[in-house]
């Protein structure tokens, strides 16, 4: 009755005519605060009144505000666009809240959806949301993709960071460990998120079944956590980027180093000092978008690895680690495989001490974006 009341109002005061189209915002602005207002208010199936709150929260879209219309009005026709921000820059406090908006409403499905999505990218970002939240649903989404051996390395290994994130994820971890169902390529990613645990006796249990990289000198390297504590030197840490640790190689860094994997300049600005030490010692957990090992196989035999730079009918374009770009026609290509894994070595520390890759790490953080 109230809904109705207030609808009149506003019909009557021609705030919701399509006149003076230039006075929208404003109106559309007092239909919310005068809504905002109501306890229990449903709008659900008032075309007018949606309208209205669609409008407005494109306005404010990206802002608390946004995110309060939608609570309190429990507007589930924002659901689209709470998809799109959950799954556009999962790092972002706003795609986490979307989530976390998306589940209250019981529209996980828009993002069980998206994770049978052919982009990994798409994937793991909407992982990475789904992660960061702290609702109940999140582990049910989530553990069913740790253990299906048809998706990729990948997003599989973006998935056991997300049920580690929980105390019952953890434990869940430690029991496919028991069974022996972690293959061997993701023993890292599970053992970041078990070391990690506030929980000792989880902690003291994943030892059993998991051994540290080792470093130069066969010395065990500590937990990423551990790591992430640690402050290094960002000058010694430069010059390992460029001889020692051999990252010029493959990496630029302000127009300077060899472009096979993904520029460096403004890396800081964009991982997280724990992530930049997944990134290093399991390089391939979260390989960047394009920067996936190709291998060629030709008819003759030969053996062609790098990044794929371009496909055509007519040819493929592939770049080796070490910044050669090799053009094979397709008529002397017998096999095009996607290694699933990483150009980057994944043994790196072991030509490093544990103070090396502190030191390399602050380095990295100081390649920010101006």
């Amino acid at each position: 009755m109230r809904i109705s009341v207030l609808l009149s109002v506003l019909l009557i005061g021609g705030l919701l005519t399509t006149q003076c189209q230039a006075q929208v915002s404003t109106r559309d602005k007092l239909v919310v605060e005068s809504l905002l207002r109501l306890d229990d208010v449903q709008i659900t199936g008032n075309e007018k009144l949606e309208a209205a709150v669609q409008r407005y929260l494109k306005a404010v879209k990206g802002t608390p505000k946004f995110f309060a219309v939608i609570e309190k009005l429990n507007f589930k026709g924002a659901s689209p666009e709470l998809l799109q921000m959950a799954i556009k820059t999962p790092l972002n406090s706003n795609s986490v809240k979307a989530a976390e908006l998306l589940l209250d409403f019981d529209n996980e499905q828009l993002l069980i959806d998206k994770l049978s999505d052919e982009d990994t990218a798409v994937v793991n970002a909407c992982i990475q949301s789904l992660s960061r939240t702290t609702h109940a649903k999140t582990l049910v989404i989530l553990k069913p993709l740790v253990t299906d051996d048809k998706l990729s390395r990948q997003v599989r290994s973006a998935a056991i960071n997300g049920v580690g994130k929980n105390l019952v994820g953890q434990k869940y971890l430690l029991e496919l460990l028991k069974k022996e169902l972690i293959p061997k390529e993701l023993m890292f990613t599970t053992g970041t998120a078990l070391f990690a645990s506030p929980d000792k006796s989880i902690r003291e249990a994943a030892t059993q079944y998991i051994m540290p990289p080792e470093t130069a000198g066969k010395t065990p390297l500590a937990p990423v956590s551990v790591l992430v504590a640690k402050a290094g030197d960002q000058k010694l840490g430069k010059t390992l980027f460029d001889n020692k640790a051999t990252c010029a190689k493959c990496h630029k860094v302000k127009g300077e180093g060899k472009e096979v994997g993904p520029d460096l300049s403004e890396v800081g600005s964009k991982l997280s000092k724990a992530a930049m030490y997944v990134a290093i010692l399991d390089p391939s957990a979260g390989i960047s978008h394009n920067y996936e090992t190709y291998s060629v196989v030709t008819v003759n035999g030969n053996i062609l690895t790098g990044v794929l730079v371009s496909q055509s009918d007519d040819a493929v374009v592939i770049k080796s680690a070490e910044a050669v770009t090799t053009t094979v026609s397709s008529e002397d290509i017998d096999e095009l495989i996607n290694t699933g894994v990483s150009l980057m070595p994944a043994d790196l520390q072991k030509v490093l001490s544990e103070d090396d890759l502190v030191n390399l790490v602050e380095y990295l953080t100081t390649l920010v974006k101006p």
